[in-house]
């Protein structure tokens, strides 16, 4: 039913130098032309990876349904997968497994319900599903976010309808706890006969889980933030709501390092929805309010998430209509905010003319955010339906919410020195790492010099997609013993947008004598690795490769999902050419990947090994 959601054009990255993009940011958005793809959560793995877990749902069909896509830190797709029913499923949240051997994922089907039932699945490294299991009752459903206990076990945090019994039936807010076998080992239902709807919750320093969301009591007209905290034995510690004068409502909730909890939300400015302001609230343990904040130099900006960094300021995700051109319009965002709650700076990336969304961020290593959420990057729309549908992006940033729109794998083309009458490449690669697609366009600084060439040069307007990657290759053949040297500039422009803007990158080589560079006929004029031989192999394989020039060279081979194997090479050798053999013999079969990166070339084969 469903088309594979994830385009691998950016598996370039995983074979890049891991110590040239330590610091890497980036934004890459995923997905097909053909469907809505929603991230809801990411997560940190512990082989070293980023995991998203989210919703497609294909063009004019009703049903949707659940993916995982796993990427390495520069942001490459190594795997993915839809998990395919004939309901409408949608993803919530996802665990690693305390022992690394899976996840647990939770999300919304209608499989029993129209209104939607708890799915709670555990699937392997490989998405092969060993349990499901289903929580609901008449009526709307729902999980909110799933949290690894300090027992080696798991809390699912949401609601569902009707679950107290003698009451009239609403929305109560729920927990349940389960192993790794998906039994359910305890359920707790918040014993207060209101409207309560459950949008976030975190574990306290104590072990608690203490859960966040809004509420109406019957006889009232407005919602309400409430605070609820269950104690690691599941008896409740404390519920509390905070009244202001219009309706308010939370999102996301996080425990600060002194034990105090920051609840972000919104207040609805006049009442009737249009106009609504960021509320930041800052309770202490016990969840007494210590202050309020609401954020009116923000207006219309929601926080979805929340955490604290390890400077103890603050760093929210959610969307912004800082540059907003319509009502259908906004962008995913990045807000920084003191512990009182006082908005610092904010980060926006997104299309100017279409919705995007950051629902949810992590902090790796104190160093970097990374969120996910959904975006319409490419302007795709339905004129048949109407519809304009997203597609999901994975963001990289510093802890400011700041990142690198488009990458420059260096500032020009150098192309060494080259014998008199011979000639040699050099390549130059380009990222578009921002939401927007380029409209861009190749030119000599001055006219093209004979000596330089550039076979791909595009003088008329193409377009560089978001996440995808432009190599411009060069070549250089010397006329005369002489130190060559020219200039083309690249210019661009994000579609939409009038400013064009230009980078300058150089071109220079030396050409000199055949006796300056060695007297030997058999140095090999480029570099380049061969196919390995034989292939498929078992247990072992041949690799040869060459070297124009004395290089350092550094050969590593990676399993099919980016799992770095073994290095074979890592030294500096001369010019000439050379062969490595691989032994398997303790690998599983499969697919690997061997690659090559000395200078500017980069280059990888893939290797079958059949046992």
């Amino acid at each position: 039913m469903k088309s594979f959601v994830f385009s691998f054009c950016s598996l370039f990255f995983l074979f890049l130098s891991h110590s040239a993009f330590a610091q890497f940011t980036y934004v890459r958005n995923y997905g097909t032309n053909l469907a809505d793809d929603k991230g809801s959560e990411v997560i940190l793995t512990s082989d070293n990876h980023y995991l998203v877990v989210g919703t497609t749902k294909i063009l004019n069909q009703s049903n949707a349904d659940i993916f995982i896509a796993k990427f390495t830190h520069d942001g490459a797709a190594v795997f993915s997968k839809i998990f395919e029913t004939s309901y409408y499923d949608e993803a919530r949240g996802v665990v690693e497994l305390v022992d690394g051997s899976g996840y647990i994922i939770i999300g919304k089907t209608n499989e029993f319900d129209d209104q939607g039932d708890w799915v709670i699945f555990r699937i392997d490294f490989s998405g092969n599903v060993i349990w499901k299991k289903f929580f609901g009752n008449v009526g709307l459903d729902a999980p909110v976010r799933i949290l690894t206990l300090s027992d080696g076990n798991y809390v699912i945090v949401g609601q569902g309808y009707g679950q107290l019994i003698g009451v009239p039936k609403e929305m109560d807010g729920c927990f349940i706890k389960i192993n790794s076998n998906g039994d359910f080992l305890n359920v707790y239902i918040i014993p207060e006969n209101k409207r309560e709807f459950i949008t976030n919750a975190c574990l306290a320093a104590d072990g608690g889980i203490v859960a966040c969301g809004f509420v109406k009591h019957q006889t009232q007209n407005k919602y309400e933030v409430f605070v609820f905290k269950l104690k690691p034995d599941f008896n409740q510690e404390f519920i509390n709501t905070y009244s202001f004068t219009r309706e308010t409502k939370a999102n996301a909730i996080t425990q600060l390092e002194n034990g105090e909890f920051i609840i972000a939300g919104s207040y609805d400015v006049e009442g009737n929805g249009l106009y609504l302001d960021p509320l930041i609230l800052r309770i202490d343990p016990a969840s007494n309010l210590l202050r309020s904040r609401q954020i009116t130099q923000l207006r219309n900006d929601s926080f979805l998430d929340i955490k604290q960094r390890k400077d103890g300021k603050l760093v929210a995700s959610g969307n912004s209509t800082k540059y907003m051109v319509s009502p259908a319009t906004s962008s995913a965002g990045v807000w920084i905010l003191d512990t009182s709650g006082v908005y610092r700076s904010r980060n926006v990336f997104g299309s100017r003319t279409n919705h995007s969304y950051a629902t949810n961020l992590k902090i790796h290593n104190d160093s970097l955010l990374i969120l996910t959420g959904y975006a319409n990057l490419k302007n795709d729309y339905s004129a048949t339906t109407t519809y304009t549908f997203f597609n999901t992006f994975l963001a990289k940033t510093d802890t400011g919410g700041f990142h690198r729109e488009y990458y420059f794998s260096k500032n020009g083309l150098d192309f060494g020195s080259v014998p008199v009458g011979n000639n040699a490449g050099d390549t130059l690669i380009i990222v578009n790492n921002g939401f927007d697609h380029l409209n861009y366009s190749l030119l000599w600084n001055s006219g093209k010099p004979p000596v330089f060439d550039l076979p791909n040069v595009i003088t008329s307007l193409d377009t560089l997609y978001s996440s995808d990657t432009l190599k411009i290759i060069g070549i250089y053949t010397p006329s005369s013993i002489s130190n060559d040297s020219s200039a083309f500039n690249f210019h661009y422009a994000k579609l939409g947008w009038s400013s064009n803007i230009f980078k300058q990158l150089y071109l220079k080589g030396t050409g000199t004598s055949s006796t300056d560079i060695s007297d030997r006929s058999d140095i090999p004029a480029t570099f380049a690795i061969f196919q390995n031989h034989p292939n498929p192999f078992n247990p072992g394989t041949r690799i040869k490769y060459q070297l124009p020039v004395k290089s350092r060279v550094l050969i590593k081979i990676y399993d099919a999902l980016g799992k770095e194997i073994t290095t074979l090479v890592d030294m500096e050798k001369e010019a000439g050419e050379y062969e490595e053999i691989f032994e398997a013999n303790k690998l599983s079969s499969g697919v690997y990947l061997c690659r090559i990166i000395t200078g500017a070339f980069i280059k990888t084969i893939k290797m079958m090994f059949i046992k």
